[in-house]
């Protein structure tokens, strides 16, 4: 049952993407599924998820919602190092992004 969710969420992302192909906001909301999988344990898509953030940067590369949602994911692999850095640049393109702020505080943390 699991399986044809996550396959189905998967479906409905990629979808989205065929149909606006050149909407940020499509790659954000796939990456953003795809992460949400990764950090339930689907870690096996991981590259795929970076890669739609990749696009969606390079579509709108001064949003700082994308990098920290790459942070994020980086995070959820076990990549506290690029999760920094990834934080560290939302934090440059919006110094106030507080969700970018509070996530490498606690990566610090650690």
């Amino acid at each position: 049952m699991i399986q044809k969710g996550i396959a189905e969420a998967r479906g409905l992302a990629d979808a989205a993407v065929e149909a606006s192909p050149r909407d940020f906001s499509a790659h954000l909301s796939r990456g953003s599924i795809l992460t949400t999988l990764v950090i339930a344990g689907v870690t096996e898509i991981g590259s795929d998820a970076m890669s739609s953030f990749k696009k969606a940067q390079n579509l709108s590369p001064t949003r700082p919602d994308i990098s920290y949602l790459q942070a994020v994911l980086s995070n959820a692999l076990g990549s506290t190092t690029e999760a920094v850095s990834y934080a560290t640049e939302a934090l440059r393109r919006k110094p106030d992004y507080e969700p970018a702020s509070a996530l490498l505080k606690n990566l610090e943390a650690r």
